[in-house]
């Protein structure tokens, strides 16, 4: 089936292409699905911000596998992902000064105190 088909492209985003109506019918539908922490999908509507971002950019990341390129990806509000395994693509992130990590905050700080 189709939506299989797509959602194998993807580590842990899922895509609900189609909802079973009351009546028995099939609706068309595009609603991407993220994982929570405890591994249940939710709305991406209905995630966190670090969750949403995620998200997007394991949707970048399979599209540009599919198509065989790659791209640079600027991420605002960098702070909440602190981390991000596994990404190929090149990243420019935007932090907040004071939520970055102590030993980068002090760098920070004597940087722009000079």
């Amino acid at each position: 089936m189709l939506t299989e088909r797509i959602n194998s492209k993807f580590r842990s985003v899922r895509f609900r292409l189609f909802q079973e109506q009351v009546n028995g019918g099939v609706k068309d539908d595009c609603e991407v699905l993220v994982p929570t922490s405890e591994g249940v999908l939710v709305p991406y509507a209905f995630a966190n911000n670090a969750a949403r971002i995620n998200a997007g950019l394991e949707i970048i990341g399979a599209l540009a596998a599919h198509w065989g390129t790659t791209m640079p990806v600027f991420i605002d509000n960098a702070e909440s992902i602190p981390h991000r395994p596994g990404a190929n693509e090149e990243r420019v992130r935007s932090l907040i000064p004071d939520r970055l990590p102590q030993d980068i905050q002090k760098a920070y700080q004597n940087a722009h105190e000079a």
